[in-house]
């Protein structure tokens, strides 16, 4: 288990995290559960693969 709770720390670490967010490819974070609906991020999304 304690493997297990190392790979986790490790694919989740902030160094990671940092890297796919400046890797160039589209990412979408949800800041605040409350104001970032599912169909507000649902919208974003469509946008930006022009879907609408």
């Amino acid at each position: 288990m304690q493997n297990f709770r190392a790979c986790l720390a490790s694919i989740n670490s902030q160094e990671r995290y940092d890297r796919l967010a400046h890797s160039g490819f589209f990412t979408l974070v949800r800041e605040d559960a409350e104001v970032d609906t599912r169909q507000e991020v649902l919208d974003q999304l469509a946008k930006h693969f022009g879907l609408v």
